[in-house]
């Protein structure tokens, strides 16, 4: 199974919201440029291998209908990938729906500011998930210090939560 990363992401202020930019990885080879110019359309991606013939590409519409169209072959592998991955919960009303490429999109950019948040945060404190926290975007800190090493962390979130389960990032 392919791995897909994202690099050089960039976000602005479009007519319609946040837009961004930015460039599509797979398995640490650049296969796309991918935009969404904030003006309620979908994303555009620019594919590296544009000059090569085009390939028809098979995939499920949003009706739940096949739908074939032509594209280029890294496009097709993309939106193979995509096809295959499992069912997710609609945030909004907790239906099940299709990953389709902006979403996994959309789930790559917030994995990558999830990460740089983390990363900036970690810079000034020590942070912590507890309980049924863990494995969610729900962290507590405690401030860095030069006298605060990570055993007296653990020891100090232990004793305030004790027989909790706690994962300290």
């Amino acid at each position: 199974m392919p791995e897909y990363t994202i690099r050089n992401f960039k976000s602005f202020l479009g007519n319609e919201g946040h837009g961004f930019n930015l460039s599509l990885y797979r398995d640490g080879i650049k296969v796309a440029f991918v935009i969404d110019s904030a003006n309620g359309g979908d994303f555009e991606y620019s594919w590296e291998d544009r000059e090569r013939p085009q390939v028809d590409i098979h995939i499920t519409g949003w009706e739940g209908k096949p739908v074939t169209f032509k594209g280029t072959p890294e496009e097709k592998i993309f939106r193979e990938f995509c096809e295959s991955l499992p069912e997710v919960k609609n945030d909004i009303d907790s239906s099940m729906m299709k990953v389709d490429d902006d979403l996994f999109i959309s789930r790559l950019i917030d994995e990558h500011l999830s990460k740089q948040w983390i990363q900036k945060k970690l810079k000034k404190f020590f942070l912590f998930q507890i309980g049924n926290d863990i494995g969610t975007s729900k962290y507590q800190t405690i401030p860095r210090n030069p006298n605060t090493t990570q055993e007296k962390v653990i020891e100090f979130i232990g004793k305030k939560y004790p027989n909790q389960k706690f994962k300290l990032v």
